[in-house]
């Protein structure tokens, strides 16, 4: 395992410059990403990555606002965490309360319910599969969901529309069989 610093390219963005600009947005940011991540740790975490690939830019003189530059790098960060997050299950005790009254055969059609609708969710795109997440697991509203991605509510509302239709489709093909 290397311990070798990644190279940050100080001529390009000057110590002194670099340390003003995290000093002046530090607290915005955290502030920022706060509000968008259910974990504080996180938050910090997300905060230092999106300093350091601003400092890893090559060429700084193509970035005309550095402070928006960097609050992109973390609305895609937090875009990013999103989209790769796994749907969580259930806790075991809700399982098995929701189980105690089922045959053997229901809870055998639930779980392959539950396979075929993960399979039709990996089918979806990441921004869709992102939107269902945050919507049905999550709770968040439309408009909280369009922040968090950056996108607008109506299209929030569209890709829920689409995902959750492809979904049912693929539930009702399951089935049929």
């Amino acid at each position: 395992m290397s311990t070798e610093q990644p190279k940050i390219n100080r001529k390009i963005m000057p110590a002194k410059k670099s340390d003003a600009l995290i000093a002046a947005q530090e607290k915005k940011l955290h502030r920022f990403l706060s509000s968008k991540l259910a974990n504080e740790a996180d938050a910090k975490d997300f905060a230092q990555e999106a300093f350091l690939r601003l400092l890893r830019v090559e060429n700084t003189k193509l970035i005309n606002n550095p402070e928006a530059y960097l609050v992109r790098i973390a609305k895609n960060l937090v875009y990013e965490h999103y989209v790769n997050l796994p749907a969580q299950p259930s806790s075991s005790e809700e399982m098995e309360l929701e189980c105690e009254d089922e045959s053997i055969e229901e809870q055998a059609n639930r779980s392959q319910s539950m396979q075929t609708l993960e399979r039709a969710l990996t089918q979806l795109s990441p921004k869709c599969r992102a939107v269902i997440v945050l919507h049905r697991r999550d709770g968040m509203t439309y408009e909280e969901i369009a922040q968090t991605l950056g996108i607008s509510a109506s299209m929030v509302k569209k890709y829920l529309i689409q995902g959750l239709s492809k979904c049912r489709t693929l539930l009702r093909q399951h089935h049929e069989w």
